[in-house]
């Protein structure tokens, strides 16, 4: 497992284009300023459970082969997934949207939860 938990990105953080082909730990990560990962492919299961997003975060053309875990986020600006794919199931659950999601185009051939979820603006989902 690539192991990213806990850390704390103080500038930007760009993953674009990078391949996990293991598992992924991103939960509790605060991310700073923007995070990249655009085209980015995690081959693997994606944890990013409890993070924080205080800038945009960017999943644009992420391909997702297992399961997304983002319980219990906090997105505090923009979140794009715009013609990203999801092989499994996602989750959102208890997760706090404080701007704009963008959902548009993409996949979800697994299950969506966004259960217990808070949505502060309009969002865009798109599948």
């Amino acid at each position: 497992m690539q192991d990213f938990a806990r850390i704390a990105f103080a500038d930007f953080a760009s993953f674009s284009r990078a391949t996990f082909t293991e598992n992924v730990d991103f939960s509790g990560a605060t991310f700073e300023a923007t995070a990249n990962f655009t085209e980015t492919r995690f081959g693997g299961q994606a944890f990013f459970e409890g993070a924080i997003f205080k800038r945009k975060a960017d999943f644009r053309g992420a391909d997702f082969r297992s399961v997304a875990m983002f319980r219990l986020c906090r997105f505090g600006s923009r979140l794009r997934f715009e013609e990203a794919a999801f092989a499994g199931n996602v989750y959102f659950s208890n997760a706090i949207f404080e701007y704009v999601v963008t959902f548009d185009r993409s996949c979800v051939h697994g299950s969506l939860f966004v259960d217990s979820a808070e949505f502060a603006m309009t969002s865009t989902w798109v599948l």
